[in-house]
């Protein structure tokens, strides 16, 4: 799937800093504010490059210091311009790295499947009877990496649409039924990103076993 492009004129450095302060900063938040839309309109759909555009947009906002008076026109066009630059850098390095990670995690995908969104599924299948949001559920995540080292196991009670984990987990647990087990395959920007999680050191490309009992 490909994005489109919008009607509206994508935000400047500066302001998509003041369109982020708006927002509420999470990562669809930021990137409708890059986008030019508004930080409030609903957008389910998250691929690899809107994943990548944010990873870079919330690089630029980390490294900005927040600063106190008027500034004058100069001084604003001159951060503008910075700040432009470093997010254009940022998603570029964020682009390579991706696409490194898209060939690696490749070549372990033998019997898998791959979505638009960059991840790669094995026993994910159409169900009758798909997790529904707010529903409790028991559900076992263990998180190794390419080489089968074991970074994480999980077992616990739920909440669905109120879970708090990689991108590729929580979209696939939206496709699960009870009694389901699915392999995932996930380069680093759709399981823990640039700043890793819990034992999962950063960008590291991982194989994540989900199951729901």
């Amino acid at each position: 799937m490909t994005i489109t492009s919008s009607s509206q004129t994508p935000l400047n450095g500066l302001a998509l800093q003041d369109e982020a302060l708006r927002c509420s900063s999470s990562p669809n938040d930021l990137l409708r504010a890059h986008l030019g839309k508004p930080c409030g309109e609903k957008d389910y759909t998250i691929t690899k490059t809107k994943i990548i555009i944010w990873l870079g947009v919330i690089g630029v906002l980390c490294s900005c210091t927040p600063k106190t008076g008027a500034q004058s026109p100069s001084t604003r066009n001159g951060q503008r311009t910075r700040t432009d630059t470093t997010l254009l850098q940022l998603i570029e390095i964020n682009q390579h790295l991706a696409e490194e990670a898209d060939r690696q995690v490749a070549q372990y995908s033998e019997g898998y499947a791959l979505n638009e969104t960059g991840f790669w599924t094995r026993g994910l299948k159409t169900v009758d009877h798909p997790l529904q949001e707010g529903e409790q559920v028991e559900i076992h995540i263990a998180v190794y990496g390419l080489d089968s080292t074991l970074y994480e196991h999980v077992a616990q009670t739920q909440t669905i649409g109120k879970i708090e984990h990689a991108q590729a987990v929580v979209e696939v647990l939206s496709e699960m039924e009870h009694g389901q087990h699915v392999s995932i395959l996930a380069p680093w920007y759709v399981a823990f990103g640039g700043t890793g999680g819990h034992n999962v050191p950063p960008y590291t490309n991982v194989r994540i076993e989900v199951e729901v009992r």
